[in-house]
């Protein structure tokens, strides 16, 4: 899965589990969950052009993305980069992008 491309919405019974074919995916609580880091390209965000912007902060799950000044700020230690925070982002290629 390529969180780039597709999010991790931590669905509370976490079907993907038992559709994964290879069983590949083992039960884990949310917070043992980790993708990667959600990294915000300043060049791209809104928030760092000057318009209010904070819609990758709404569904971040953990708070590990949350605004600051009115710019977002990635809690690195909590992070565990699902990716919602990158769906959310209305600018185009996305400002928010999860690395390894």
């Amino acid at each position: 899965m390529n969180i780039n491309k597709r999010a991790c919405h931590l669905c509370e019974d976490m079907p993907c589990i038992a559709a994964c074919e290879t069983r590949a995916l083992l039960p884990t609580p949310a917070e043992g969950i980790f993708f990667g880091l959600a990294v915000v390209d300043t060049d791209k965000c809104f928030a760092f052009k000057g318009p209010e912007c904070g819609s990758c902060a709404v569904d971040c799950p953990n708070g590990s993305l949350r605004m600051v000044a009115a710019r977002p700020v990635v809690d690195a230690a909590a992070c565990m980069g699902c990716g919602l925070c990158r769906v959310n982002c209305p600018v185009w290629d996305k400002a928010i992008r999860v690395v390894w």
